[in-house]
């Protein structure tokens, strides 16, 4: 869905709670934030509304690609 935002769809299933966390990062110290949403999810296309993971820099407001890990249960 663009840099730092990503929607997930057609799991199979109904996700009820949802944990991100950061993978590796560059030793610079500019991580961002992990943010994950299972509703609103308006900006999401059509199929992919089950879930959203939004990445943002602390200090710039940028929305960053960064490798993750997403749990459902």
């Amino acid at each position: 869905d663009g840099p730092g935002k990503y929607c997930f769809g057609n799991l199979g299933f109904t996700p009820e709670t949802a944990v991100v966390t950061l993978g590796w990062q560059s030793p610079d110290g500019g991580n961002p934030i992990p943010r994950v949403r299972l509703v609103d999810l308006e900006h999401c296309p059509i199929g992919f509304r089950q879930a959203a993971v939004t990445l943002r820099d602390p200090v710039t407001g940028a929305t960053p690609d960064y490798m993750f890990y997403i749990h459902f249960n």
